[in-house]
């Protein structure tokens, strides 16, 4: 059984409002740096105070702004995608979403970042329980522990190990003879490509931590191992780093059909609750699994527009650069992307087989199937 999932998002949809949002992002940038600049200026005649009291309310005016056009770019994603004439919902007050932002940005702050992991777990958790399917709210079930461990374990303390071989090696460079000595092009070029891959594992369990949304009885999850999809994004960053770029539509379509195939829906308290066949009870049985199936495929199909709400929304997380000489690219590319999202769809043999579900992309027409252990469902 195949379930087509629709979708009408098109790069004319959204470039708009998105076009709306990068315009009004950098006339808060603009005079940012100009007060930044006014800070460093050594013959400045303002006090400080109120250089700073701007500073805040620039940055106020920007955590609101972000809020606001994630509801409206996301209710532009969830209201485009529908399977069978029916459409996610997402809900939730402008004010409401508003105001939580602005005081999770300001104890974000005084916490010196240490609320961060908090800040983007209520981010989520209000963005996933205000969309609904068929009626019924989603959940979402990532910690901020998790979160925390992700970022200052996985980034932070990586980063500054690698900072400081960095500074290591240029000492040591400067007390070399000059003719041993090497570029600063070089050295710099050598921090540039080692951060960029250190950041692989770091972005891994991060997207992966979001993906612990639950609806009903159904939980979407990643199927996917580190060390495969570590030496996968590797070989594709190598390839988008000697091309200077070029590959960049390459790269984005190869992750998306790689981690799409790998991304599967585990039932709690379904599987493992079906009883052996005995010869006896084989044909009252089989009459049972027909109504199983039959009530298990349509609720499947729901659930599947969840997968691809939150598989284009981090593309579309991912794709929204500030730098405006690639806004024409990321628009066009895009637009084209999410045009397939339409092949996008839940695949099941024509034996049922409750041992594995899967999700595929056509982008190649195959798919990949995720075994479930029965007994480890539903803990």
């Amino acid at each position: 059984m195949k379930y087509n999932i629709q979708t009408t998002l098109t790069g004319r949809v959204w470039w708009k409002p998105f076009l709306l949002y990068i315009l009004l992002s950098f006339a808060l940038i603009l005079p940012l740096e100009l007060t930044l600049m006014r800070i460093d200026n050594p013959d400045n005649t303002i006090p400080l105070l109120p250089l700073f009291l701007f500073i805040a309310v620039l940055l106020a005016l920007r955590v609101a702004l972000e809020a606001v056009f994630t509801l409206i770019l996301g209710r532009i994603l969830v209201s485009s995608v529908s399977c069978n004439g029916i459409q996610p919902v997402l809900g939730g007050s402008t004010q409401e979403f508003v105001t939580l932002n602005l005081v999770c940005f300001v104890r974000t702050c005084i916490t010196l970042g240490f609320y961060g992991p908090r800040y983007i777990k209520r981010h989520t958790d209000y963005l996933v329980e205000h969309c609904s399917i068929d009626g019924t709210g989603c959940s979402f079930s990532g910690t901020a522990r998790s979160l925390f461990t992700y970022i200052y374990v996985g980034l932070v303390l990586p980063l500054i190990f690698w900072m400081m071989l960095f500074i290591a090696a240029a000492v040591a460079e400067q007390l070399v003879a000059e003719s041993a000595r090497v570029l600063p092009e070089v050295l710099m070029g050598v921090l540039g490509i080692g951060i960029f891959f250190l950041c692989i594992p770091f972005f891994y369990y991060v997207i992966r931590w979001y993906f612990n949304i639950s609806w009903k009885e159904k939980t979407l999850e990643w199927n996917t191992e580190f060390w495969q999809s570590f030496f996968f994004l590797s070989g594709q960053l190598f390839l988008l780093l000697i091309t200077l770029g070029i590959a960049w539509p390459v790269f984005a379509v190869r992750c998306w059909e790689y981690f799409a195939e790998r991304t599967v829906i585990k039932e709690e308290g379904r599987f493992h609750s079906i009883p052996q066949v005995q010869p006896r009870q084989s044909a009252q049985l089989q009459h049972q699994g027909s109504d199983i199936r039959q009530g298990h495929r349509k609720r499947r199909k729901f659930f599947s527009l969840v997968q691809s709400c939150i598989t284009a929304w981090t593309f579309f997380a991912s794709s929204s650069v500030h730098s405006p000489h690639l806004i024409t690219a990321s628009v066009s590319f895009v637009e084209g992307l999410f045009y397939n999202t339409e092949n996008l769809r839940i695949c099941s043999s024509e034996q049922p087989n409750y041992d594995s579900i899967r999700i595929c992309s056509s982008f190649e027409g195959t798919c990949s199937s995720s075994k479930t252990n029965k007994s480890s469902i539903g803990t």
